[in-house]
């Protein structure tokens, strides 16, 4: 595991990755709201009022939590009117990823190749059922927590790679359109990203969210997929968050293309 840890620490400091996704124009930004929930988060009296205060500022933020919020994903038993009662039902965390994951796979937003609706379809599935599987094994909530976070988040390195390599993106979009059975073998996946962007999604996905200041533990557990399943030093969360993207990628198919429309 230690093993394991220090290959995802390498990876991402490598410099050729460094100078990969700094080259790309338009990196992705959070937006300023984000800066501010996270400073707001950062003091230790904060409570709900003060985190709902940061999102209310922002009012498509606030918009699109609310949205996802009473989507099916969270299944919540009443439907939530404001973001306080957002906060306080979710937990920070969960606002966090949702701050994220909406504002980046806005709804609508042109990624060659990419349908960003279903990309943002996918994150939410993998993270409930990563939360599913965590309630199953008896995992803690601060033990499943950074695992749905990392579920969330694990694609939001393929916005980047698809605007920076958008005749690749397109490439890969019809190949896997045309024969989805490629998706079937994660690891294949992971080399030929590496191959034809000259780094894997995860690698970038797990560069962003360094940048973007998230645990070492959503870092790392986002950077060391694929994880194959004889893995030496896989850890059951590792596994978890395999099987959930392999469960709705492939159905989902993460790339669109003319063959997939037909």
């Amino acid at each position: 595991m230690v093993g394991r840890v220090l290959a995802v620490q390498r990876s991402l400091t490598d410099p050729a990755l460094r100078d990969l996704l700094s080259g790309v124009r338009n990196l992705p930004t959070l937006p300023a709201v984000y800066q501010e929930l996270m400073a707001v988060a950062s003091a230790p009296d904060t409570g709900v009022n003060d985190v709902a205060r940061v999102l209310a500022s922002d009012v498509a933020t606030s918009a699109e939590i609310l949205k996802l919020t009473n989507s099916a994903f969270f299944g919540l038993p009443r439907r939530i009117e404001t973001v306080t009662q957002a906060v306080a039902m979710l937990g920070l965390d969960n606002i966090q990823a949702l701050v994220v994951a909406g504002t980046t796979f806005r709804s609508g937003a042109t990624v060659p190749g990419l349908d960003t609706d279903v990309l943002r379809r996918i994150a939410l599935q993998r993270a409930a059922m990563v939360r599913r599987i965590g309630a199953t094994q008896g995992w803690t909530q601060d033990e499943t927590r950074p695992i749905a976070l990392a579920a969330m988040l694990r694609d939001v390195g393929v916005l980047v790679l698809a605007t920076g390599h958008p005749e690749t993106a397109v490439m890969i979009s019809r190949e896997h359109g045309a024969t989805p059975e490629l998706l079937d073998d994660p690891v294949a996946v992971h080399e030929r990203e590496k191959r034809l962007y000259g780094c894997s999604v995860t690698q970038a996905s797990a560069y962003l969210l360094g940048l973007w200041g998230f645990s070492d533990r959503v870092v790392h557990t986002v950077g060391g997929q694929p994880v194959p399943a004889d893995s030496p030093g896989s850890s059951p969360e590792d596994l978890a968050l395999g099987y959930a993207h392999q469960r709705w990628v492939r159905p989902c198919l993460l790339y669109t293309s003319d063959a997939a429309d037909e």
